[in-house]
């Protein structure tokens, strides 16, 4: 409907009906909640509001700016929705009418929504300053990455693919689908089947608890191997959208594009991790002890994490490396004083930056920009201007008339 062109004429017919069945839906709900309860289980109230609105900002914040929608879009959008809904009342309301869950939990969770919806506004005034603060505190490589990879996302997002790119590109998927079925799989068999398995195994072995735990054993090497393919897809997928954004270099000399594809590589590495590794965790801990699928996906965000941080690291060397490159050009520039600059203010600046993106694939987006006398950020710091938080730009080097 929303689509249709008439989602205003429908929005105005069907608002008597929503209003109804809204007030039907909150007085219900009311009628269910016993307010003795939530002051009796006040400390549980506030700390699953404390998890909401940390996991839920945390949670989406990551998602979004894995996405490609840059630090401040994504912290101001995890700040907005950390919430729980209504549909947290049917999820309560369910499990106490079925047993599953103690009668207490739905007026806890009524409390929490509630307190969560009344900060939420309070947390949407502060999110711009909060982004700002944090970016402001990021270590340098994460504080490049972070610019770069917005950039990237566009370009990866906006870049047209061959044929046969996007053939490979299907199969590896279709592979990683394959083993993260398989995976599944044999988690979920080994939970519903192992312990039938492991008796009818045990007059062969001799006890049941060796079969018990050759059973285990099997399990856990299919699953390791499973894992370890799906990390191989993982790392296949990501070097090929990397490919796609900064392309390698072929003929002789340095890949310059080395630097910028393996720092894009690990940041997908982690997010299709992230992306895989959270639905995995919610399909199998139900059939794994000691909550050993959220550890194992701990451990290898970790691992990745690690490969990451090493990885940018170099990127921030190589960026820097770019700067300097970016000042030496202009300061040619200037020192040649080319007499069509006179009649193209700006071409001085723009020649050097065309020589850069040859020089510097992964350079996304880079543009001169020339200030003159009375323009509002003369005379402002960097730290003033606040630039990156403030737009997602990037200063990547200043060049003064006459000193380069």
């Amino acid at each position: 409907i929303a689509e249709s062109g008439a989602s205003h004429a429908v929005d105005a017919v069907i608002a008597p009906l929503r209003d109804i069945f809204a007030a039907i839906f909150f007085i219900s709900v009311g009628t269910l909640l016993d307010p003795t309860e939530v002051l009796d289980h006040w400390p549980l109230v506030l700390v699953l509001t404390a998890l909401v609105l940390v996991g839920k900002t945390f949670g989406v914040t990551i998602g979004a700016f894995l996405a490609g929608n840059g630090l401040k879009r994504s912290l101001r959008a995890g700040m907005s929705l950390a919430q729980i809904g209504e549909f947290a009342f049917i999820i309560a309301g369910l499990g106490a009418s079925t047993g599953a869950s103690r009668g207490f939990l739905l007026p806890v969770v009524v409390a929490v929504s509630c307190l969560t919806a009344l900060t939420t506004p309070a947390m949407i005034r502060v999110s711009e300053r909060v982004a700002a603060d944090i970016d402001h505190r990021l270590p340098r490589p994460l504080q490049t990455a972070t610019s770069f990879y917005e950039a990237w996302i566009e370009t990866l997002s906006a870049r047209k693919v061959a044929p046969s790119q996007q053939r490979r590109l299907r199969g590896r998927l279709r592979l990683l689908a394959v083993d993260v079925a398989l995976l599944v799989a044999v988690v979920v068999g080994h939970g519903l089947f192992g312990a039938e398995l492991a008796r009818a195994l045990s007059p062969g072995v001799g006890a049941a608890e060796t079969a018990r735990w050759g059973v285990f054993a099997v399990v856990a090497l299919l699953a390791l191997f499973l894992v370890v393919a799906i990390l191989r897809q993982a790392h296949h997928i990501g070097e090929d959208l990397a490919a796609r954004v900064v392309p390698k270099r072929t003929g002789d000399g340095a890949d310059l594009s080395r630097a910028p594809r393996r720092a894009l590589l690990r940041l997908l590495e982690v997010a299709i991790g992230l992306g895989l590794g959270l639905p995995l965790v919610a399909v199998l801990s139900p059939f794994l002890p000691f909550s050993s699928a959220a550890i194992a996906l701990a451990l290898v965000v970790a691992a990745l994490c690690v490969a990451a941080w090493r990885t940018l690291g170099n990127f921030q060397g190589h960026v820097r490396a770019g700067t300097e490159l970016v000042v030496e050009l202009l300061a040619r520039q200037g020192e040649a004083g080319v007499s069509a600059d006179a009649a193209d203010p700006g071409a001085s600046a723009l020649r050097p930056l065309e020589q850069v993106r040859e020089l510097l694939p992964g350079f996304p987006d880079m543009e001169a920009v020339e200030l003159h006398a009375g323009d509002p950020a003369i005379g402002e710091s960097l730290a003033s201007l606040n630039l990156r938080a403030l737009t997602g730009a990037t200063v990547m080097a200043i060049a003064r008339e006459g000193a380069g």
